[in-house]
């Protein structure tokens, strides 16, 4: 049977380069929260249209541009 050539990488190990710092893990955790609270806002929007013709892209904008004020004023 044939060997197997060893591979040059070692399994489990991360380039040190690519690690990511706490900060940069917990300010993405942030933005997903927003994006998340957005989405939903924007889908109340869409509710509160009972079927009406509307356009997703403003509601989104809408549903992020309450969720920014409202963050300001706390």
């Amino acid at each position: 049977m044939p060997r197997q050539a060893k591979s040059k990488h070692t399994k489990g190990r991360e380039n040190p380069g690519t690690q990511k710092s706490p900060r940069a893990i917990e300010s993405k955790a942030q933005v997903e929260v927003a994006e998340e609270a957005i989405r939903l806002r924007a889908y109340e929007i869409y509710l509160a249209r009972s079927g009406a013709p509307g356009d997703p892209v403003a509601d989104w904008l809408q549903a992020e541009q309450e969720l920014r004020t409202r963050q300001k004023s706390s």
